[in-house]
């Protein structure tokens, strides 16, 4: 339905998977192809890698080097299918840990609330900077981002 709406009113919509570490990441990309919304002129699909209760923070080791291998695996499959680098939605923390090293041809959408994203991260392209926007019609604060480039730019984060 939001989706339906979205578009009706022309912004622009995208879908997104929520990461889950350790989780098989080949079953993690059916899924995704399966139920989201991916047409053109849409977001590139994106990827959120963060912690939460589900996914604890592991800085190395076996746990680590598993959800590094099943994440690129997410990536490649969901790349080989819609034939572009998903965005990858993430936090400093996530970056350092899980992204930084490993998928390096991602366009990256930073969720970083006390200032722009460091040009260490040079492939940034959006910039989540706060969890409390308010618009007109809106139930709840919203997140607000900021686009790096010029409005032409932009074109090359829509699908064909």
């Amino acid at each position: 339905k939001n989706y339906k709406l979205a578009k009706e009113s022309g912004l622009k919509v995208g879908s997104y998977h929520f990461y889950t570490f350790k989780l098989d990441g080949m079953k993690q990309a059916k899924s995704f192809i399966r139920n989201s919304n991916v047409k053109s002129e849409d977001l590139l699909p994106a990827i959120d890698v963060e912690h939460s209760p589900y996914n604890r923070m592991y800085r190395n080791g076996k746990e680590h080097a598993k959800i590094v291998k099943e994440l690129k695996v997410l990536e490649k499959e969901l790349h080989n299918y819609y034939g572009v680098h998903p965005l990858i939605y993430t936090n400093k923390d996530c970056y350092k840990l899980y992204i930084k090293d490993y998928l390096p041809d991602n366009p990256l959408w930073i969720c970083d609330l006390e200032g722009e994203p460091a040009d260490k991260m040079e492939n940034w392209v959006i910039w989540q900077f706060s969890h409390k926007g308010d618009i007109s019609g809106s139930f709840s604060d919203l997140d607000l981002n900021y686009y790096r480039y010029s409005f032409n730019e932009f074109n090359k984060l829509l699908m064909p």
